[in-house]
């Protein structure tokens, strides 16, 4: 008997296991088609709120449409009005009961908790979607992207000039209309201005102090504002800084007058007048087969005067040769280049930048103007020079650039967006080339309002698209900048 009673409790054993697998796998059944009927009904709920949150944000675009236009009537603006108040009480009516009350569309949307969350997100989207529609039809969004690049002061009137020298205003007001408008030609200007004030300056006591004053805050902050100053100016001020530092203050103003006058002048010949002519007329004639009947195509952007020079002593050397000249909106500075080749006989082609892929077959070295060579080696030059560089690369033509070592700089740039300088009445100018267009201009002033110019001045060309520098002391590699600067006596 008591085996029979262990082998029945074995067997009821075994069908309590097999029952309660049985549940489980029809609890885990049943669990599973719960979890697809949520998953589905929260699939549902979230493309009905995608819908709303849709057909919500049509409406609202619609009304704003509908009260800008009729804002001439009476009845109509008191509409949108109140629309617009509704609009405003929406999230407070969802916070609170004791409010004022509105219209019935706003109480059929406040009715549910979801809803409730679907209006109070969708006013936390509406003023961040109304900022940037205003920025973009205000025209801002250049300016904001670029608003740390300094832009001249177009209202000279603006300028104080109390306690600047008439001397430098006169020259102030050239450079800010582009009277005097090539970088060499602004430093030396700017050179001979402050000269001008050393010499007719009277002093009160300390004839030091009192120039640094007037010399490095009131008219370098004028041409500043007149025009940003370029890194030639800027790295002559230094150089000026450094004389005033290290002549001493015990000295009579007449010898203080002669010597600064003097250090200024030693500077304008030797390191910009002299440079200039060591590179037009010794070393650029390298790249230039004398006495050969061959015919070089050179390629140069826009206008510079020591490119000019070039050229002129190219003619004198009986050289052959043939300028292709490029240009680029909106200042085409180009054609001042063209007038002066054709004036001096030599075959030119004037062709835009856009046609640069054509020409550049044809073309045996590039050369062009630097404004500065940073640091890492990269060079500041004329805005579109770096395309030109990077197609001359593709058809393995050579890219000479003409820079003084002065105009070295120990800053060091990546992209032009960093340090550049913005025109100032670029649209004007793009207008004033064509008779029609700048009657157009002038009739139409919706022009102005609706369209916006971003006029960069100065293109950033890397190192490694640059096959040599031409300076006073000969050819250089890009990469020579800090031992350049290591030699030198200014300090930034």
């Amino acid at each position: 008997m008591p085996q029979q009673q262990n082998l029945m409790t074995d067997e009821e054993k075994a069908q309590k296991a097999l029952l309660k697998a049985q549940r489980k796998a029809e609890f885990e059944a049943k669990f599973k088609k719960e979890l697809e009927l949520k998953k589905k009904t929260e699939n549902d709920k979230t493309t009905k709120t995608k819908a709303e949150l849709k057909a919500e944000r049509r409406a609202l675009q619609e009304s704003q449409r509908a009260a800008k236009s009729v804002t001439g009537a009476g009845q109509q603006s008191s509409q949108t009005k109140q629309q617009i108040e509704a609009q405003k009480l929406k999230p407070a009516i969802g916070e609170s009961k004791n409010s004022k009350p509105v219209d019935t569309n706003v109480r059929m949307k406040l009715k549910s908790p979801d809803k409730m969350t679907i209006d109070e997100h969708k006013n936390r989207t509406i003023p961040s979607l109304a900022k940037q529609e205003s920025i973009l039809s205000n025209k801002e969004l250049p300016i904001k992207i670029f608003s740390h690049l300094p832009r001249r002061i177009s209202d000279l009137n603006k300028i104080p000039t109390d306690s600047v020298p008439p001397i430098v205003i006169k020259i102030g007001y050239q450079i800010n209309k582009d009277l005097i408008e090539d970088p060499t030609a602004r430093c030396v200007a700017m050179l001979v201005a402050f000269q001008e004030v050393i010499k007719q300056y009277q002093p009160i006591k300390d004839i030091k102090r009192e120039l640094q004053k007037i010399l490095f805050e009131d008219c370098e902050l004028f041409i500043h504002k007149c025009r940003p100053l370029s890194i030639s100016m800027i790295n002559a001020i230094m150089h000026l800084k450094m004389i005033f530092s290290r002549i001493s203050s015990g000295l009579d103003d007449s010898n203080f007058r002669s010597k600064v006058c003097d250090a200024i002048h030693t500077f304008i010949h030797d390191e910009i007048m002299c440079s200039r002519d060591a590179i037009s007329a010794v070393h650029a004639l390298k790249i230039f087969p004398i006495n050969s009947k061959e015919t070089q195509t050179i390629l140069t952007l826009g206008c510079s005067t020591i490119m000019q020079q070039i050229f002129l002593n190219a003619i004198d050397q009986n050289v052959q040769f043939n300028v292709i000249v490029v240009d680029t909106s909106p200042r085409f500075e180009g054609r001042k280049m063209v007038e002066f080749l054709t004036k001096h006989h030599i075959p030119t082609t004037y062709v835009l930048i856009n046609a640069i892929l054509y020409v550049m077959k044809k073309v045996d070295k590039v050369i062009l103007e630097a404004h500065s060579v940073l640091c890492n080696g990269y060079v500041m030059s004329t805005v579109g020079s770096s395309q030109i560089a990077l197609v001359a690369q593709a058809y393995n033509v050579p890219v000479i650039v003409c820079c003084e070592t002065y105009k070295y700089s120990d800053q060091a740039y990546t992209d032009c967006f960093i340090q550049n300088e913005l025109g100032a009445d670029s649209m004007k100018s793009f207008f004033d080339f064509s008779s029609k267009n700048a009657n157009l201009y002038n009739d139409d002033p919706n022009i102005a309002a609706n369209l916006n110019f971003l006029d960069l001045f100065y293109d950033l060309i890397p190192r490694e698209l640059v096959s040599a520098v031409i300076t006073e002391k000969g050819f250089l590699p890009c990469t020579s900048v800090p031992a350049i600067l290591r030699f030198r006596e200014t300090v930034r």
